[in-house]
């Protein structure tokens, strides 16, 4: 299912298709490692703090 970015520029169809070419591009684009080991951290890290907060405080 395509991810809605917003309304399209409706003045100028051009405009619209250059910027559907762009954002092609772009999704073909490999993503950096630093990036995906950013991302997995992240995700680590709020998994933690939810389980953080599902888990009853022990004192």
């Amino acid at each position: 299912m395509p991810q809605d970015s917003g309304p399209e520029p409706k003045g100028d169809p051009a405009l619209a298709a250059a910027a559907a070419r762009v954002l092609d591009e772009v999704k073909a684009e490999p993503v950096p490692e630093p990036i995906l080991e950013l991302a997995q951290k992240l995700d680590r890290t709020l998994q933690a703090q939810r389980k953080k907060a599902i888990t009853p405080a022990q004192d």
